[in-house]
């Protein structure tokens, strides 16, 4: 069980998040059925993928190995590699073979669930590499329990929320909303401004009792009532690559 020092980091009751409707961007990740072409060839590239036990086993498999070659060796070195995954597609490209697939995995070695995201190139599929760090190493908890301001990009799932706390400078300029990564157990209190025009863009795209798949830019700002988290950006509303 996670312990929060900040109150805009909250336990969540199981699947409370994802048991709304889809909002107008990416639809809420449930489990789909892997029948195309195109799915059953990312599914094997993501079990090859997960059975790995080093860095030179992972490299051929991901989106610019040269560049991730550090980050992948460094990740090995403590790395958890899972026995027995539970692998389940949570968006298909429709079954096109030059679509992305992203699919939930857990294991009973990981604490939180991670998503991974297969890409379709021209060598043939490839994962994005950062994206699977983000959640695996919990990015976003990590950013959400700081206790120095800072900034940072996310894939999350996005809820709109009522906030009634008094943590926050003047909350009533402010829209709440609960953002998470694929774990059922926590998400983070993020604001945004009432009158900013990211505001408006969330009013069309995710409507009151719906949540959606997001990009967003986080900024924490350490005020007199404590920490709170702003979203600054929202980049997209699909969990797009981190290889740009």
């Amino acid at each position: 069980m996670h312990s929060f020092r900040h109150p805009f980091c909250v336990l969540l009751a199981a699947a409370s998040l994802l048991s709304v409707t889809p909002g107008h961007g990416q639809e809420a990740p449930i489990a789909r059925a892997v029948g195309s072409e195109g799915d059953m060839a990312a599914e094997a590239l993501v079990t090859k993928f997960l059975a790995a036990k080093a860095a030179d086993e992972v490299l051929p498999l991901i989106l610019n190995a040269a560049k991730n070659t550090a980050a992948v060796q460094a990740f090995f070195a403590e790395y958890k590699v899972p026995t027995s995954p539970n692998i389940r597609l949570i968006q298909s490209d429709g079954g096109k073979k030059d679509g992305d697939s992203i699919f939930n995995v857990t294991a009973k070695e990981w604490t939180d669930p991670a998503a991974i995201l297969v890409v379709k190139t021209a060598e043939g599929p490839k994962i994005d590499w950062g994206l699977f760090e983000e959640f695996y190493s919990q990015a976003l908890l990590k950013f959400l329990e700081n206790e120095e301001p800072g900034t940072g990009t996310f894939r999350v799932l996005l809820k709109r929320i009522h906030y009634f706390e008094t943590d926050v400078p003047d909350l009533d300029e402010k829209e709440c909303f609960q953002a998470a990564a694929l774990s059922n157990d926590w998400a983070g209190n993020v604001f945004v401004g009432k009158s900013s025009s990211l505001m408006s863009k969330l009013s069309k795209q995710l409507p009151w009792g719906s949540v959606s798949s997001a990009v967003v830019s986080l900024k924490s700002h350490k005020a007199t009532e404590g920490m709170w988290v702003e979203v600054v950006g929202v980049p997209s509303f699909f969990w797009t690559t981190t290889d740009n």
